[in-house]
C-alpha cells in the first residue's frame, strides 16, 4: 500500500495539535491535572506500547486522553466519573457519582430536584448534605449519630427536629416576610415566638397547648397576658413615661383595676367597676384612700391631714365633706363634724380641758348652739346668738335672762 507522505504528515500534525490542546488544557489546572496524572500517564504508556503504525501511538495517546479528559464547549475541562480521590493511607475523601464512607460525595439523588453533596461517616450514613430541593430551593439537612434528621435550613429559614422528626423549633421568615423565632408543642403547635409587629417594634409571645395565646412582650406597648378566648386580662404598660399594672377581665373593655404613678411621683391603686369608673382609690402621695359611686365621684375618704393624723371623709356635692371623723386641731382629742355641704353645721369635740364638747350652727356654719362640761365639772348649755351665761343689762334698764344653761353643785 502506497501512503501519500504529505496527507500522512498532516494527518500527524492534526493529532499532535490536538493532543496538546487536551495536554494545555489539563495542566492549565492544577487540580485536576494532579487527580489524572497517573492514571493518564499508565494508559498512554501502554497504548504506546502497542502502536505499530507510525502515528498509531499519537492516535492512542489520543484516545486514552479523550477517556480521562476532554474539552467541553465552553473551554472547560470535563471527567467523566464515578471517581474517587483518595488520602496517603488509601480511604476515599472524594466521591464523585458514587457514594463512599467516610467522605464528601457529590452526586445527582431522585426526587430531590438537582445535585447533592453529602458527607458520610465512617459507616456509610448521611450526617450532613447538601441538595437542591423542592421547589428548586437550596436545602441543607443535617443529622445526628442515631441517623435522625436533627436540622434543615432551607429557603424559610432553619428547622430543628427532635429524635423522632418532629418539629421543635425554628427560625424561619413569618407569612408576613419577617423574621421569626419560634418553639414549637407538639403537632407543630407554637409554643413561644419571638418576631415584630408591622412598626418594627419586637413582640415575645407564649401560646397554650391549645395553640391559644397566653402571654406576650409588645416593644411598643409592654406586657400583656391573656385568657382562654385571648382576651387581655393582665396589662403592664408604658403610659407617658409612667409604669402602669392594669387587670381586666375578658369582657371589659377598659382596665378594672390600675396600679400607676401620680403626678407627684408617689404609687396610685384605682379599682374599677366594669365601665371603667373608679370605685376605690389608692394615693401615696396623698396618703389617701378614696371609694367612688357608681358614677364614679368619690364620697368617701380615709388619709392623713397635714399635721399627720387620720382623717375619715363622707363626701356629697358640696364643697366641704358632709361628715368628718378626724383629730382635733386645735386639742389632743377627736372631733366630729356634720356638713351641709357648704358650712359644718354640727360639731362634737373636746374642750382645751379636755371636758367634751358640741356645737350646733346654723346653715352658714354660725355657732347657735353650745354644750359642754365646765372646770368645776357643771354641765353647760349656751344658745346664741349671743352664747353669754351672765346676765345682760337691756338699754331700757332692764335685767336680760341669759343665753344659757347650767347645772348647779348639790350643797
Amino acid at each position: 500500500m502506497v501512503r501519500d507522505n504529505g496527507a500522512e504528515r498532516e494527518y500527524v500534525e492534526q493529532l499532535e495539535r490536538r493532543i496538546q490542546h487536551l495536554e494545555r488544557s489539563q495542566a492549565s489546572r492544577s487540580r485536576p491535572r494532579l487527580l489524572f496524572a497517573i492514571p493518564l500517564a499508565t494508559v498512554v504508556v501502554l497504548a504506546s506500547l502497542a502502536s505499530s503504525t507510525p502515528y498509531s501511538a499519537l492516535e492512542s495517546r489520543l484516545f486514552a486522553l479523550e477517556s480521562v479528559i476532554r474539552v467541553g464547549p465552553d473551554g472547560a475541562v470535563q471527567t467523566p466519573g464515578p471517581f474517587q480521590v483518595l488520602d496517603p493511607q488509601g480511604r476515599v475523601l472524594f466521591s464523585v457519582g458514587r457514594p463512599a464512607a467516610g467522605a464528601l460525595t457529590v452526586t445527582r439523588r431522585s426526587g430531590l430536584g438537582g445535585p447533592a453533596v453529602a458527607v458520610a461517616d465512617d459507616g456509610g450514613a448521611d450526617r450532613v448534605v447538601l441538595m437542591a430541593g423542592p421547589g428548586k430551593h437550596g436545602r441543607i439537612e443535617t443529622y445526628d449519630g442515631a441517623g435522625h434528621l436533627s436540622a434543615v435550613l432551607n429557603e424559610a429559614g432553619l428547622n430543628v427536629h427532635d429524635p423522632a422528626g418532629k418539629l421543635v423549633a425554628g427560625v424561619t421568615r413569618g407569612l408576613d416576610g419577617l423574621g421569626r423565632v419560634v418553639v414549637f408543642h407538639k403537632q407543630n403547635q407554637t409554643a413561644a415566638e419571638l418576631t415584630q409587629d408591622e412598626l418594627g417594634n419586637g413582640r415575645v409571645a407564649s401560646y397554650s397547648a391549645a395553640g391559644k395565646i397566653r402571654s406576650a412582650l409588645f416593644g411598643g406597648l409592654g406586657v400583656e397576658v391573656f385568657d382562654d378566648a385571648e382576651k387581655s386580662v393582665v396589662s403592664i404598660l408604658n403610659r407617658g413615661s409612667r409604669g402602669v399594672v392594669g387587670v381586666r377581665n375578658g369582657s371589659a373593655s377598659k382596665l378594672i383595676a390600675e396600679l400607676t404613678v401620680d403626678s407627684m411621683g408617689g404609687g396610685l391603686l384605682h379599682m374599677k367597676a366594669s365601665n371603667g369608673l373608679t370605685t376605690i382609690g389608692l394615693f401615696g402621695s396623698r396618703r389617701l384612700i378614696a371609694l367612688g359611686n357608681t358614677a364614679g365621684k368619690s364620697v368617701a375618704e380615709m388619709a392623713v391631714d397635714d399635721a399627720g393624723g387620720g382623717v375619715f371623709q363622707v363626701w356629697g356635692d358640696g364643697k366641704v365633706p358632709l361628715a368628718v371623723l378626724a383629730k382635733s386641731k386645735e386639742q389632743s382629742g377627736g372631733i366630729i363634724q356634720v356638713s351641709n355641704g357648704n358650712a359644718v353645721t354640727s360639731t362634737f369635740t373636746i374642750s382645751s380641758a379636755g371636758n367634751g364638747r358640741w356645737q350646733l350652727n346654723d346653715a352658714s356654719g354660725d355657732a347657735l348652739v353650745e354644750a359642754g362640761v365646765t372646770t368645776d365639772k357643771r354641765g353647760t348649755v349656751r344658745t346664741g346668738p349671743m352664747l353669754e351665761c351672765a346676765p345682760q343689762k337691756s338699754v331700757m334698764g332692764f335685767t336680760r335672762v341669759p343665753d344659757c344653761l347650767r347645772g348647779h353643785i348639790t350643797p
